[in-house]
């Protein structure tokens, strides 16, 4: 049996990531793994790095506040964990285009497994969205595993949508 050292997980903080590190964690804790979480944010590309907003703490860089929301939302995201799952986590950020990123990030740090959820967007929403997943699957230097989001949490997210 195929035994992993290091596992990549992207989240975005959605619910189908959530699935997805329940797996990575679990494979984690299986062949004593690190895991390596990664989120993905872009910056709108109008942003240039001398626009400036006003803070409670004066001016800022508007990509700093984009940059500070990511991080607010990964915490947020695992916040359910407990203390020894989140011991085990790298967590690093990123910005650009999702899946040229991780796919980046695979090649550098070199994992032996790439652990990912999907939305499973079809139809005309995956031809204009794309699928993050399908390219990371086509392009990767080392395995990837993709978690579909399960019925019960498509429901969960579709609930939390319409709220």
């Amino acid at each position: 049996m195929k035994t992993y050292r290091r596992i990549l997980c992207p989240v975005d903080a959605s619910e189908c990531s959530r699935v997805a590190l329940g797996e990575a964690l679990s494979l984690a804790r299986r062949f004593d793994a690190a895991l390596e979480l990664l989120n993905v944010y872009q910056v709108p590309a109008y942003v240039q790095p001398t626009i400036l907003v006003w803070a409670a703490v004066g001016p800022r860089p508007l990509w700093e506040l984009a940059e500070e929301q990511a991080k607010t939302e990964v915490e947020r995201f695992l916040a359910p964990l407990a203390l020894e799952e989140r011991a085990r986590l790298v967590l690093s950020f990123e910005v650009g285009d999702a899946a040229t990123t991780i796919l980046e990030r695979a090649r550098q740090s070199k994992p032996d497994l790439v652990v990912m959820g999907t939305h499973g967007r079809t139809g005309a929403r995956r031809v204009v969205l794309g699928s993050v997943a399908e390219r990371v699957v086509r392009l990767a230097p080392c395995p990837v595993l993709v978690i579909p989001m399960g019925e019960r949490a498509a429901v969960e997210a579709s609930k939390g949508a319409s709220r």
